[in-house]
Parts: structure tokens; sequence; C-alpha cells
């Protein structure tokens, strides 16, 4: 009797969607702070998946997983809430902040002091 050999294409494509959200989901600005606590759950999944892989034979993807996930998914998750969040900022406080020159439009500022009313 000879043994069956199991496939890893499966648990191959459970691990790329897992680091494709991951990815994904550090990105979005001020939500992907969230991927510094999650990171570590999903580099000890993909770990020992790929582990699993390279048991099965796949040993190309076993191996490049095991180098995504130790470095970098953790880099990953420090720099792109970071950046996202920088980039989107400016664009968010110009949207809520309409400015002073947007608000003083219409009113008449006296320029002389003699002019100001007084009660």
């Amino acid at each position: 009797m000879s043994a069956e050999k199991q496939s890893y294409r499966g648990l191959a494509w459970t691990s790329w969607v897992l680091v494709v959200a991951f990815l994904i989901f550090a990105v979005i600005p001020f939500l992907g702070f969230l991927s510094w606590f999650l990171v570590w759950p999903i580099v000890l999944i993909v770990l020992i998946l790929a582990i699993i892989i390279l048991t099965r034979g796949g040993t190309a993807q076993g191996v490049f997983l095991i180098l995504i996930s130790v470095f970098v998914l953790p880099l990953w998750a420090f720099f792109a809430p970071i950046i996202s969040s920088a980039i989107v900022t400016p664009e968010v406080e110009h949207l809520e902040d309409p400015g002073i020159e947007n608000l003083m439009e219409g009113i008449e500022v006296p320029l002389d002091p003699d002019e100001i009313p007084t009660e």
C-alpha cells in the first residue's frame, strides 16, 4: 500500500488570502492601526500553514510564505497605517475645517480703530 500525499494547495490558497487581506486592511487610514495587534496572530497562522505546506511538498510556496510572515507582515503592519493616515489626514482636515477665509466671507472688518462700534 502506498501512502497518498495530501495536497497543499488549499492551505496555500488560505495563506495567501490571509496575507493579502491583512496587507489591504493595514492600509486603511486610522483603522489600520489595529493591524499592530492583529499582525501577531496572522503571522503565527501563516507561519504554521507554511510549515504544513512545506511538509506536504510545497517547498517554494512554503518558503516564500515563511519569509513574508517573518519579514514583510510585521514591517507592513508598522509602517502602512502611519503612511496612509499621514496621507489622508490633511485632506480630512481640509474638509472639516473650512478655514478662516471662508468663515470671514461677507463680513466687513474695520481696519481703523475709530470705526469700531462701542456700546
